[in-house]
This record gives structure tokens, C-alpha cells and sequence, in this order.
């Protein structure tokens, strides 16, 4: 399992099931391993036939990025059918009215609640785990109950309502009549310089 984490992350792949950002983060520290003496780290089980994951400064940029694009944990409320629990690890999936099914844990939700609500209509009250793509990776469940009739508003996939920003979204190229430019030296009036000081005088 850490191998198939391990590989994924340092192939940038978005939509992974097997790491979070908690995990990204420890896998970053790889590289504080990294120097110039230093340049790769190798990883392998033991077993034969089994693939070789080598980590270098170019691949824990990949790990880095991931964890820079996962967007925060949010409350959620969700509506659907439970379709699957698990006793031993009390994993559950929950199924969307667009077909769509989340996975989610539910260590804090008695089993006999689990267990009545199997196969029905449920509301489940969680916090919502993303994938750096923004997808939904896990629901971590904390209250389970009975849903009514209608429930399609809840029934509906969520989504990050904040992701962090590249600081490249943030800059906008100026030009001599853009930005700063524009504006210094200038004066929007036709007032003169005592007008404008007898003005602020008055404001004072």
C-alpha cells in the first residue's frame, strides 16, 4: 500500500486513492533527504519481480505540488443510499441520486445505526476529504440518520468551496496606461493645487 502511494504521488497523478494531504506531507520530507551527495532514493519490498520506486528532486516536486493543489477538509451534509459497509474498518459508500458513490469512515457512528440504515435512504453528516483534482476521496463520518422523501437538495456531490491560489493567478501583466501606471502622476480633476488643499482643509 505505501509503494502504490508512494508511486502515485511522485507521478503527480490527481485522482489517486491512496494518499491525502497528511500523507503528501510525509512523503515530501523524502526530499529533505536530498543533497548533492544524495541525488535518489530507492525503494523496494523485497519481493521478487517487485517494481523499484526511486525518489529524486524532480519527483518530490510532483509530491509537493499535489499537496500545494488539495484543497482544505470542509464540513458536508450529504443525502443518498448506504450500499456497502464494512464491519471491520466501518468503511461505508454511499450512492448519489446521479449515480455517483463516495466512500466514506464512520468510526464514530454506533453500528446498530449503521446497520438499520443499510440499503435506505440516509443523511450523513461528515467531513469532506479531497483529492487534489477537488474530488471528494473520502467522507469522514461522525452522524448517520434516516433521510425523508425528499432529499434530492442534499443529494448532490460536493465540492471545494476554496482551493489555494498560485501566486501566478494573482499577477496581471502592466503596460504603460495598466496597473500602477495608469494612476501615478495623475489626478482625476481639474483642480488646481490650492483648490485641492483648501478642500482637505474643509474635510479636516
Amino acid at each position: 500500500l505505501f509503494q502504490h502511494s508512494l508511486t502515485e504521488a511522485l507521478e503527480g497523478k490527481q485522482d489517486s486513492d491512496f494518499f491525502d494531504e497528511a500523507l503528501l506531507g510525509k512523503l515530501e520530507g523524502f526530499g529533505e533527504v536530498l543533497s548533492p551527495e544524495v541525488t535518489s532514493i530507492e525503494f523496494t519490498n523485497g519481493a521478487p519481480g517487485s517494481r523499484t520506486v526511486t525518489v529524486n528532486s524532480e519527483r518530490i516536486a510532483n509530491v509537493r505540488r499535489l499537496r500545494r493543489e488539495t484543497p482544505p477538509e470542509q464540513r458536508v451534509r450529504l443525502a443518498g443510499w448506504l450500499d456497502a459497509i464494512r464491519h471491520s474498518d466501518r468503511m461505508f459508500t454511499l450512492k448519489l441520486e446521479s449515480g455517483t458513490t463516495l466512500r466514506g469512515v464512520a468510526e464514530g457512528v454506533p453500528t446498530e445505526v449503521l446497520a438499520g440504515l443499510f440499503g435506505k435512504k440516509a443523511v450523513v453528516s461528515a467531513t469532506a476529504v479531497f483529492r487534489p483534482s477537488g474530488k471528494v476521496l473520502r467522507l469522514d463520518a461522525d452522524h448517520i440518520e434516516a433521510a425523508g422523501e425528499d432529499f434530492s437538495f442534499w443529494s448532490r456531490e460536493p465540492h471545494p468551496v476554496s482551493a489555494p491560489l498560485e501566486l501566478r493567478d494573482l499577477r496581471q501583466p502592466q503596460g504603460p496606461r495598466t496597473g500602477l501606471n495608469a494612476i501615478i502622476g495623475r489626478w482625476p480633476g481639474d483642480e488646481s493645487d490650492e483648490e485641492v488643499a483648501a478642500a482637505l482643509e474643509a474635510l479636516s
